[in-house]
Formats: structure tokens, C-alpha cells, sequence
């Protein structure tokens, strides 16, 4: 044959394989094994003849497969004895085999049925058939027929009394159908079946085991389960590297684990992890995928911040995937997202976007049941968010949790997702709905954590972090408390996790004014901090910037200071142009606290600067520096017409400009309804109250008021104040019951609210004169003659014409207040 071959007589070898005599003289010869294994192997070697040349018109597979499936017929046929049936449906197993390895899925289904009519249906060769059945179905992605024979597959197997060697490999494929049809809790219940097979005899089954931990590994990582998948690729990762092996399974294990790093944030060991999977696949070049291999040259690229390197590999890796796509745990759309996340994490979004919607269009035939959809959904979340894109984001995050729900039921993925949608929520002003996310997430995770697992203390974390966002402050100190005890418990010696839930407590007490309290809080924080980390460690920096608001707000300016600049210090060594512009912009405050409005003016104004240069003039951060500014602008123009100077007028019009520039910002980026869109209102309000412009201060003031309601903060000093000036508009133009109204509502939110009543207990009494005024407006005493209640008349009518013909008169402690208030913004 090997002659022939060589003297390329590929019709003559064609014509002797098919030959039945020759066939049979074979088998007779050599044994039914030993004789079909060679004639299949003479196929082969035909085949790759007839590959290598280049005058073959015909396909050498087509040709090969018409042969085996001739074999095949004559095999069936030529078991006359009951001895040989057995062995016949061995061969045409093996037949079959041959032909799935050439593609040819139907030829090979239809010599396994034929083996299958030809064995009893309890035999171990039944099982194994069924095996062999199932991956060609799984393989012509018919997943229905390969599950149901699976199903039958290891029934079988569980009854016959011989052990059937593919066992194992059987639990693992139908765990692998599972996954591929999404039912990933059943995948998961099916490899640790598998896996307790092959532990119970690990001697023998060592390649097995190491290919069973890697696949489960995956099941986890695509679950969302990092921390579990992290763990079982290192042990499917030691466990082959026991066996000194040298695979592309094991470069894919290390490649996906440098991606969990790189989601977790730990660029050093992914590019450790992607080097080892390269190196291992370059070795074994003739086998790896050329994806794999582009993909990570792109990962490592981006890694060592070469876009164009990145790029470019991901263009190579995109044409292969378009060549050959790998539907086994959906690892093309995993490819995919892979790459868009990493075109994402650099900035370019538009390339991004697009990805994600490729990875999208290979997921919608499980479109309702796809995790790898779901993290492409979430990750195009991640996305929206960072461009302040909140409504597309949201829906994004709802629909990814739609399936995590359904597919994960309670797990952590699904807590994950619950609390990236309650920040959400809480960043789009929907308090209500923020706070409902979190609880479920809180209420979930008592029953997904043990009590000691310390992810438990990170949802308490989050949790708190929500209520403190949303002036829930009494649930987010007791759930801080909670989470300090917690994280005590969990580690004995400092750690940042402790100093977090420390800065925590702290920003409640500062809330809550309780100064020291906070003090003692971060102090503490710092201490930890700063034993566990580098001494220009960014959360180091944070806790600085923390304490000197909190001393700031406390009155000890000259701490204040000290603590700011030391976190200056270490922003700007970092480089961080966004929390530069907050210790800035809180170093102004201080000035601003100091009347130092100069040195303010020049704080706030290097914040315009850096923030226009760094993020374009419409970043949402600007909103927090223009109203300071227009407060420090508004408090020289007071001074300036107070001692008669030329210029009041002009600084005046510039705060009106600055707060006119944070509204516009403030809708434009974050809404309408924001508080932080209020806050411009108000400052608007009050601007326009102190220039007399009441019929605009009014409708400035009524809009705050509203945002407020909407965002249920009602009980805020600035809330109050804007009330109590509505109230004195209102009286002022006549309007009497709406004047009794606004000032009932300011004082019903001042009682509500021990913190206004603790740090500006000037409140009370003025509140007290404006009721007091009212109850006197309306409980007078009658005249009883004509001439009395003629001059009583014309007494009230002076009145009016007096109010309407001049401005408001407010008292020195009113004046000191809104000051103080805004000094506080």
C-alpha cells in the first residue's frame, strides 16, 4: 500500500480499500481489532497523500469517508457468528470514530446506531457507544440529542456490571452540555460528581483530574465566582504541573487566570500569568489556536500601555475568530468581551461598544439564559457609567441581573450586581430605589455567607456606604459599627480593611457633627493605614483629605490645613488630577472659613483650570468647584457695595455666572432632579433673595425645594433656610397662606433634625419669630368703632405699601446664617 502510495496510484488504493475480499482476508488475518484499527490507519495515510497533492481534484476527506462508510457496510455484514457480533460493533465504533474525527458527523451517527442494534443495552460497549454518540451530537451543537443521550449514556453505565473506563469522562461531557446549554448549576453538581470518581482512584487518573479541576475552574469564572475560580485553577495549575506536564490546557489555565487578575487589579500577576501562557503555547505551537496566541500578545500589550501593539493583535485575533468560531463555553463571546474590556479599561470606548455588540450578537440564541451575555451586559454597564451614560447603564445592570437571577438563583454574582445597581441608583438621584437594591443585596447575603466568610463584612461595607449616600445615617453608623466588629473579629493584626470601616464610621460622625467622635474614627484609620502601606499609598492620601474636612468643619482650620496639604502632597506625586481638584478645591474651603477669599478665589480657580484641561468643560466634577466659587465672588460683592466700592455690582454678576455654569453642568450630567442640580437652584435663590429679585428668587427656591422633596432630603439646614425665605417672599407680596405654610413646613424639618438644630441653633429662634409674626398677623383685635376700624384699615394698607415699596428687612443673626450655611457648601 505504502508503494502505491508513494507512486501516487491513489485509484488503485482507493479501489483495494474498498475491496471486500481484501477486507476480510484482514480481519481473518489479523483479528477484528488489530484489522480495522490498520485498515483505518491506511485511510489516514491516503488521505494525507492525497492532501499533499497538488493534482488531486477530488476531496481527500470525501473520498476517505465514502471508504469507512463502504467498511462500515461490510463489517455489519460479515459478523455471521454470535462470537463476532461483539467484535464487529468494537469495529464499527471505531469506524465511526474515524469518520466524527473527519468531520463527518452523520456517517459517524450512523455506524454508532448500528454498533448500538448490535450489543445488549445494558453492556458496558453500549455505554461507551452512547459516549461516542453524544459527542458528535454536542459537537453538531445539537445539544438536546447529546443531553438525552448522555442521559441514557450513564444510565447505562450505572447498571452494567462491567466498570466502563469513560465513566468519568462521561459525567465531565454531560457537565460540559450543561454549561453550553446554560445550566450551570447542574454543570457544577455533575464535575464534582466526576471529580470525586477520579479522586477515589487518583494514581490513574491524574491527566484527568487536571483537565476536570480546569473546566470546573471555567464553570466558576463564567458564574462570576472569581475567588472559586482563581482557587481551582491554581490547583488544576499545581496538580499538572506535579505531572511535569507541558500543554495548551495548561497555558489556557494560566491564561485565564492573568484575566481574574487583571479584573481584580493586580497587573503584575497577570503579566506573570499571560507570559507563561504564551511561552507554554509557543511551545506547542503546531497545536495552539493562533486566537489564544494574538489575544494575549494584545492582553500584555495593553498591560504595558502599547495601544497600538494592542491593537493590532486584537485586529489578528478578530480575523481568526471570524474564521473559526469556539462555541465550548461560549469561549468566543468570552474572547470577545475579553478584548473589549481591555479596549474599554484603555479608553478607547467607541472600540469597545463595538465588541461588546459582537459578543452580544453570539449570545442571542440564549439570549434569556446566557452568563457570558450577562458579563458582557454588565461590563457594557461598567461602561455607560464611566461616560456618565446612566439610563443606558441601568438597563444594561437590570438586564444582566435578569439572568443572574434566573441562572444563579441566590449567589454571589447576584449580590454583586444588586449593589452595582444600588450605586447606580444612588448616582442618578433615585434614592428609593437605592436603598431597596442594597437591602436585597444585605438580606441575600445572610443566606448566601457563612457568618464568617469576609465577603460578608464587604457587603456590609457597601451597604452602609449606600445608606450614608442617601442620609440614612443612623442605619449606616449601626451597619459601619457592624462592619468594624466584623472585620476586628476577621483579622487580628491591622488591616486596611478595618482602617475602611473606621473612615466609615467617620464620615457618618462628620455627618452627624460629631466631630470628635469622627476624629477619633480616622485618626485610628490613618494610624492603621499607614503601618500597612506605603507612606504615598492613595488611601493614605484619602484618610488625610478626610480628617482635614473633618477638622475644617469642626473649626480647626489650622489642623485643617496641615492634614490637606499632606494629602495634596501625595495626590500630586500621583498624578491624580481628580482627587487633586477635591483636597484643592477643600483647601479653599478652609481659606473660605478663614475669610481668606483670595486665597480661596485662587484654590477654586486652579480646580477650573485642571478640571478643563483634564476633563472638558463640562465635567460633572466642575459643578462642585463653580458654587464655592460663586459663593466667595457673591461674599466680595456684598463687601465691596457694603463699603461703597465700584465693583460690588460686577463680582455679583460673576457669581450669578459661576452658579448659572454649575446648573447647566449639573443638568446636563447628572439631571434635572440631581441634588447636586438643586444646590445651583439654591444658590441661584439665594442670590437673587439678597438682590431683591424676589419674583425669581421664589422660583428658584420653589424648584430646590422640589428636587429636594423628590430625593426625599427634606431635613437639611439649607432645606429649612430655602422655606423660611419662600415664607418671608411670600408674606412680603401678600400672599399669607402660602407665608404660613412654607414656614410651618420649616419648622415641622427642623424638628426633625437634630443635627441642623445642633450645629445652627440660631435656627430656632428665628423660626420661633416667624411663627410668632404669624400668629400675631392673623389673631387681630377687632375695632369696634367706625373710626377704629377706619384707621385700622388704612393702618394694614400702610403696611402693605410699606412692604411692597422696599425689600425684605432680615435680622443680623438671619444674614450670619445663610452665610454660614453656604459657608458650609
Amino acid at each position: 500500500l505504502y508503494h502505491m502510495l508513494s507512486a501516487c496510484m491513489y485509484q488503485k488504493v482507493a479501489v483495494l480499500l474498498r475491496d471486500e475480499r481484501f477486507l476480510g482476508e484482514r480481519l481473518s488475518f489479523l483479528g477484528w481489532e488489530k484489522g480495522i484499527t490498520t485498515h483505518i490507519k491506511d485511510c489516514y495515510h491516503f488521505r494525507d497523500a492525497m492532501e499533499l497533492d497538488a493534482t488531486i481534484d477530488a476531496e481527500p476527506v470525501d473520498v476517505v469517508a465514502a471508504i469507512l462508510v463502504k467498511v462500515g457496510n461490510f463489517v455489519a455484514a460479515f459478523a455471521e457468528e454470535a462470537s463476532d457480533v461483539t467484535d464487529a460493533a468494537k469495529a464499527l465504533h471505531l469506524l465511526g470514530y474515524a469518520l466524527a474525527d473527519m468531520g463527518r458527523y452523520s456517517d459517524a451517527t450512523a455506524q454508532y446506531k448500528t454498533s448500538l442494534r448490535m450489543v445488549p443495552k445494558a453492556s458496558s460497549l453500549a455505554g461507551t457507544v452512547l459516549y461516542s454518540m453524544s459527542t458528535v451530537y454536542l459537537a453538531r451543537h445539537d445539544h438536546e440529542k447529546g443531553l438525552k443521550n448522555l442521559k441514557e449514556c450513564l444510565k447505562v453505565m450505572n447498571e452494567s456490571s462491567e466498570p466502563n473506563v469513560l465513566y468519568s469522562e462521561a459525567l465531565m461531557l454531560k457537565a460540559d452540555a450543561l454549561m453550553t446549554h446554560c445550566d450551570y448549576r447542574g454543570a457544577v453538581e455533575f464535575y464534582d460528581f466526576a471529580l470525586e470518581k477520579l479522586f477515589a482512584n487518583s494514581a490513574n487518573n491524574r491527566v484527568e483530574i487536571g483537565i476536570a479541576l480546569g473546566r470546573k475552574a471555567r464553570l466558576y469564572q463564567v458564574m462570576g465566582e472569581l475567588d472559586k475560580a482563581y482557587k481551582t485553577f491554581d490547583e488544576c495549575q499545581k496538580w499538572k504541573e506535579k505531572m511535569d506536564e507541558s500543554s495548551c490546557d495548561l497555558a489556557s489555565a494560566y491564561n485565564f487566570m492573568g484575566d481574574i487578575c487583571v479584573e481584580r487589579g493586580d497587573k503584575k500577576e497577570a503579566l506573570q500569568l499571560f507570559d507563561r501562557a504564551y511561552r507554554m503555547y509557543e511551545f506547542h505551537r503546531s497545536e495552539a489556536e493562533e486566537t489564544d496566541i494574538h489575544i494575549i500578545n494584545g492582553k500584555t500589550d495593553a498591560l504595558h500601555d502599547d495601544a497600538e501593539g494592542c491593537s493590532e493583535n486584537f485586529m489578528l485575533a478578530l480575523a481568526t475568530m471570524r474564521a473559526s468560531q469556539r462555541t465550548m463555553f461560549e469561549r468566543t463571546a468570552y474572547d470577545l468581551r475579553i478584548i473589549a474590556r481591555t479596549y474599554m479599561d484603555s479608553g478607547d470606548e467607541e472600540r469597545a461598544m463595538e465588541t461588546f455588540k459582537d459578543c452580544l450578537k453570539l449570545t442571542n440564541e440564549n439570549a434569556e439564559a446566557s452568563l457570558e451575555r450577562s458579563a458582557a451586559l454588565f461590563d457594557m454597564g461598567t461602561m455607560h457609567l464611566n461616560m456618565k451614560q446612566m439610563d443606558p447603564a441601568l438597563q444594561c445592570f437590570q438586564t444582566a441581573l435578569k439572568i443572574r437571577i434566573v441562572k444563579l438563583g441566590e449567589s454571589p454574582t447576584v449580590i454583586d450586581t444588586l449593589l452595582k445597581i444600588g450605586y447606580l441608583q444612588r448616582d442618578v438621584g433615585q434614592l428609593e430605589e437605592a436603598v431597596s437594591f442594597v437591602n436585597k443585596a444585605l438580606e441575600l447575603t445572610e443566606r448566601v455567607y457563612d457568618a464568617s466568610d469576609e465577603r460578608v463584612g464587604d457587603v456590609l461595607y457597601a451597604v452602609a456606604d449606600i445608606k450614608l449616600n442617601v442620609n440614612e445615617n443612623v442605619e449606616a453608623l449601626a451597619m459601619f459599627g457592624e462592619c468594624l466588629e466584623f472585620r476586628r473579629r476577621q483579622h487580628s493584626r491591622p488591616h486596611p480593611h478595618i482602617a475602611a470601616a473606621l473612615e466609615g464610621l467617620g464620615e457618618v460622625h462628620m455627618k452627624n457633627g460629631t466631630y470628635d467622635k469622627s476624629y477619633q474614627c480616622l485618626a485610628e484609620a490613618l494610624d492603621i493605614r499607614q503601618a500597612t502601606m506605603e507612606p504615598d499609598h492613595p488611601d493614605i492620601a484619602a484618610c488625610f483629605h478626610l480628617i482635614g474636612m473633618v477638622a475644617r468643619k469642626g473649626g480647626d482650620c489650622e489642623r485643617a490645613l496641615h492634614f490637606l496639604l499632606d494629602s495634596l502632597h501625595i495626590r500630586k506625586s500621583l498624578e491624580d488630577q481628580g482627587d487633586t481638584v477635591k483636597t484643592l478645591a477643600e483647601i479653599g474651603h478652609v481659606h473660605r472659613q478663614l475669610h481668606d477669599d483670595m486665597s480661596a478665589l485662587g484654590c477654586y480657580e486652579k480646580c477650573v483650570e485642571i478640571l478643563k484641561d483634564c476633563y472638558g468643560p463640562f465635567d460633572e466634577r466642575l459643578v462642585d468647584i463653580y458654587l464655592p466659587l460663586g459663593h466667595v465672588k457673591k461674599q466680595q460683592g456684598v463687601m465691596e457695595e457694603a463699603n461703597e466700592g465700584h465693583s460690588g455690582k460686577k463680582l455679583l454678576d460673576a457669581a450669578k455666572e459661576c452658579y448659572e455654569k454649575a446648573l447647566k453642568i449639573a443638568k446636563k450630567q447628572l439631571g434635572d432632579d440631581h441634588i447636586k442640580t438643586g444646590a445651583a437652584f439654591r444658590s441661584l435663590g439665594l442670590l437673587q433673595y439678597e438682590a431683591k429679585n424676589y419674583d425669581e428668587a421664589l422660583e428658584y427656591l420653589g424648584t430646590f425645594v422640589k428636587i429636594q422633596d423628590s430625593n426625599k432630603v427634606k431635613n437639611t439646614a439649607d432645606y429649612i433656610l430655602a422655606l423660611l425665605l419662600i415664607g418671608d417672599i411670600n408674606r412680603h407680596n401678600g400672599r399669607k397662606d402660602e407665608a404660613s405654610s412654607a414656614f410651618a413646613s420649616a419648622n415641622h424639618a427642623f424638628s426633625y433634625s437634630k443635627e441642623v438644630a445642633k450645629k445652627y441653633p440660631g435656627f430656632r429662634q428665628i423660626l420661633e419669630r416667624r411663627l410668632s409674626e404669624e400668629n400675631d398677623s392673623y389673631a387681630p383685635v377687632m375695632p369696634t368703632g367706625l373710626f377704629a376700624r377706619i384707621t385700622g384699615e388704612l393702618g394694614r394698607l400702610g403696611e402693605e405699601v410699606k412692604a411692597s415699596s422696599g425689600g425684605i428687612k432680615n435680622e443680623p443673626d438671619e444674614v450670619e446664617l445663610r452665610n454660614s450655611i453656604l459657608l458650609d457648601d
